[in-house]
């Protein structure tokens, strides 16, 4: 692959209604609202000095997306990445996605740690010869996960996740909202704002797929279906 051609397929990406162009670097201004939140929570007592002074950011460098490409897919489509080291938002996403990460239920039906832990759910299942196995795959995941879905989750969640946060649950949503909607990147030398979905590369992410993909089976489950 060129560069004209990994050019053209990342402007595919971002030339879309997920995405704008901003006209100038949103840096200063996140980082100003980031470091505001960290103040808020440090007079709140949830964090203490020390930590309010290692979350707090003055020197941050706007995140960069690159693409790698899905070499087993046809005709190889980009995969967006965006690192966020010294972003920002970086050190205030890593403290919430902690939080949530602690008050996750890996013992839930649905979670599943990686491929071996699948290996040892199915080893011993017997399927009836009228049954077929299927596998279903959420297409771009992080970027087709809406604020409103996240919300839906966190509210849903919220018995647990106030068993280890001292936040308020409101001002806790607002940080969530704050973050979802501060994802930007640099990309050929202009600024964009992610306008929807949760962005690749944040360390929020992974967390916040998990609590949406349980809340959603849950909701399904409850779905009674018609023939």
């Amino acid at each position: 692959m060129d560069k004209q051609d990994y050019l053209e397929r990342m402007y595919s990406i971002v030339n879309t209604d997920d995405f704008k162009q901003a006209p100038r670097d949103p840096t200063p201004t996140i980082q100003r609202k980031s470091n505001k939140i960290v103040t808020t929570l440090e007079n709140l007592n949830i964090l203490s000095k020390e930590q309010a002074k290692s979350m707090r950011c003055y020197n941050s460098v706007s995140p960069r997306m690159y693409g790698n490409p899905k070499i087993h897919k046809e005709n190889f489509p980009m995969r967006p990445i965006v690192s966020d080291v010294q972003g920002p938002t970086c050190e205030l996403s890593k403290y919430i996605a902690q939080i949530l990460t602690d008050a996750y239920d890996q013992n839930n039906t649905y979670f599943v740690k990686d491929s071996f832990d699948f290996s040892m759910k199915v080893n011993n299942i017997e399927i009836p010869s009228d049954y077929v196995v299927i596998s279903l795959d959420v297409i771009n995941l992080f970027g087709n996960i809406s604020k409103e879905l996240v919300l839906e989750a966190i509210e849903s969640n919220w018995n647990k996740i106030e068993e280890v946060c001292n936040i308020p649950k409101e001002y806790f949503k607002e940080i969530i909202t704050f973050l979802l909607e501060s994802g930007y990147f640099i990309f050929d030398g202009n600024f964009y704002l992610q306008l929807f979905g949760c962005i690749m590369g944040s360390r929020l992410s992974p967390i916040l797929s998990l609590y949406v993909m349980d809340f959603l089976k849950l909701r399904m489950k409850n779905v009674q279906f018609h023939s």
